[in-house]
């Protein structure tokens, strides 16, 4: 990471411009938001490159600080999307969450399907259509071709 020597002997992240994807398909600053990690503590723990991300873990909260609010169920919007295939428009929508300043990572045609999306089942079979996929088998189609 890109880090500096502050005044009082801390060191101070630098700002590159962009926040990789190095820490398990996402990037730090979804770890500070999600959990409440420190980028100190990614990159130490989990080997992760926090270079050129905000890495706003001054919230203090330990649980999600970050722009992102534990609205849903005790989580965030992001925590949601990545552990259920969620969408952001259909945890506002159905649980009243609040998603805003959230990443909402894999918004576009989650596998929420049997496994699978619903343009892959689309695909598959002429038969199944967004629309009765989600009356029929209750898959959430938000953000699918189909």
């Amino acid at each position: 990471a890109d880090e500096d020597a502050d005044e009082h002997g801390g060191t101070q992240r630098q700002l590159t411009g962009s926040c990789p994807t190095t820490c398990y398909d996402v990037d730090c600053d979804y770890w500070v938001a999600q959990d409440g990690d420190t980028c100190a503590e990614l990159e130490s723990v989990y080997g992760c490159d926090c270079g050129g991300c905000a890495c706003d873990d001054s919230s203090g909260s330990g649980g999600g600080g970050g722009a992102c609010p534990n609205t849903c169920f005790g989580d965030s919007c992001d925590y949601w999307v990545a552990q259920d295939g969620d969408t952001c428009a259909a945890l506002i929508d159905d649980y009243g969450c609040d998603c805003n300043g959230c990443t909402c990572p894999s918004e576009a045609c989650a596998p929420t399907c049997y496994g699978q999306d619903c343009d892959y089942w689309e695909t598959a079979s002429s038969e199944q259509t967004c629309a009765h996929m989600e009356s029929t088998y209750g898959c959430d189609c938000s953000g699918c071709a189909c």
